[in-house]
């Protein structure tokens, strides 16, 4: 099957997906708390990767037929009872953890205040106008300076415990009188009590905080769809707190489940809402957006002439990058291709995804080969001329056309290249297989030099800012 044919299919197990999530939702509308169940739905739904639940209805798995094994259940149970005890033991060991938000601007990142994908945002505010708080609302978060942090798990009062366990209880009721007539509803009916009670605990644990010391503003930066971004929006709404989401990366595609907002998913924005402003990073993600019927006057961009203006450690000519996934078994196939072509003398180099560092048999298979790490640099620190990016499918890829590559695609590595199929159309160069590869890499100066400035071209169409595309206010929680 060809990459168009299969982008049709996922957009179409996509929107029947969607479909089947709506009629659950409707069938369980007006019960105590059921928009929790679509939550928890979208967790399952709403990945980077393809896999799970959009795995099997891209696959047109028959429901009937369709089984989820023992170690499914397992692996969803030792997740949240692990998570249970990890916010317990948050909530005894984080008493002295920052408490205090008011007149603060909290900033949701990883497990560092260094690492976020905010940009120039974050240096509107100063060191002591600033909190932060990690996405799982339970982990601490390594600052600096003047920079606070808050751990929510430290807002959980002992009847919550009490409390959230007969809502989730309830739920589980629910469910039980939910048909198994699609895969949706046959995935929900697995969820387990411990799953809704987790979910409800850090509902409980903002909602408390909040409650104590609300910030004036708050930052997110995921996809419109993320869990714990709706799950604050909920409650920051409740508080009147105004709430910004920052795309983490450029959204070029409608079939990335991650990036998506469907009908039920604003169907449901008053009890959870997405947030009440969007700063995107590029103009095909503005547009995408508008295509999502989020409103034109919510969508800032953010100033491209600052968020270019980087500070060059590093300059590059002649270079090939291998931009790295964030799966082992991917990187193994692609690091496998690489390894099969002759390559030149020139700066061998590579960078890994941010949610996954190589195995040390894969890094020593590519410094064996003279490849290089440049994982430690933002990709605004490192500049190239003449140099060719490949990527099999991957946004950074995209950001690396802006730092002076040429950007070719291998979507012939990883099934789930549908995804970006209608990107790859549109910018860059896709390679199909081996044999191409290796003509790739055989490409003269000139060659790449030509097919950058094309890319650039491409690039400068389809994402730099329109005359009449607002850009980002900073002022906007002053």
């Amino acid at each position: 099957m060809s990459l168009a044919e299969n982008q049709e299919q996922l957009l179409n197990a996509l929107n029947n997906l969607e479909d089947d999530l709506g009629q659950l939702v409707h069938e369980i509308k007006n019960q105590a708390d059921q928009e929790f169940i679509w939550l928890f739905v979208l967790k399952e739904i709403r990945y980077d990767e393809l896999e799970n639940l959009p795995l099997a209805y891209f696959k047109n798995q028959n429901p009937k037929k369709f089984k989820l094994g023992y170690l499914h259940y397992l692996s969803a149970f030792k997740r949240s009872l692990t998570i249970l005890f990890k916010m317990v033991y948050s909530s005894l060991k984080s008493k002295n953890a920052t408490i205090n938000l008011e007149k603060k601007v909290l900033f949701f990142v990883g497990s560092s205040s260094k690492k976020h994908r905010y940009g120039s945002i974050i240096n509107h505010y100063s060191e002591r106008e600033k909190s932060f708080s990690s996405h799982s609302f339970y982990k601490d978060v390594d600052v600096q300076g003047n920079e606070s942090f808050i751990n929510f798990a430290c807002f959980i009062k002992w009847t919550d415990f009490h409390h959230s366990f007969k809502r989730a209880y309830r739920l589980i009721q629910l469910l039980r009188n939910i048909k198994r007539d699609s895969l949706v509803k046959k995935w929900v009916k697995s969820f387990s009590i411990l799953d809704f009670w987790v979910m409800l605990l850090k509902h409980q644990a903002l909602k408390n905080a909040f409650d104590e010391c609300p910030p004036r503003g708050i930052y997110f930066s995921a996809g419109p769809c993320y869990p714990p971004l709706r799950m604050v929006g909920k409650i920051a709404k409740e508080h009147q707190i105004p709430m910004t989401l920052v795309a983490p990366r450029p959204m070029i595609t409608k079939l990335r489940a991650e990036d998506r907002v469907a009908e039920i998913d604003l169907a449901l924005v008053d009890k959870f809402p997405i947030a009440d402003f969007f700063i995107v990073r590029d103009q095909w993600s503005f547009d995408q957006l508008l295509q999502f019927k989020i409103s034109r006057n919510k969508i800032y961009l953010l100033d491209q002439s600052k968020s270019n203006n980087f500070s060059v450690t590093l300059e590059y000519i002649n270079a090939i990058v291998l931009l790295l996934t964030s799966k082992k078994n991917v990187n193994d196939q692609f690091i496998k291709a690489i390894d099969e072509c002759i390559v030149e003398e020139r700066p061998l180099l590579y960078r890994e995804h941010p949610a996954l560092q190589l195995t040390e048999q894969q890094r020593t298979i590519l410094s064996d080969k003279g490849w290089v790490s440049i994982t430690q640099y933002s990709i605004g620190e490192l500049s190239f001329k003449d140099s060719i990016a490949l990527c099999i499918n991957s946004t950074a890829g995209i950001e690396f056309i802006n730092r002076g590559c040429s950007l070719f695609w291998l979507p012939y590595l990883n099934f789930r290249s549908p995804m970006f199929y209608e990107i790859m159309l549109k910018i860059g160069e896709v390679i199909e297989n081996t044999f191409q590869l290796a003509e790739c890499l055989k490409l003269d100066t000139k060659s790449v030099r030509a097919i950058q400035a094309k890319h650039q071209k491409q690039y400068d169409h389809y994402l730099t800012k329109k005359t009449n595309t607002p850009v980002f206010i900073p002022q906007l929680y002053a």
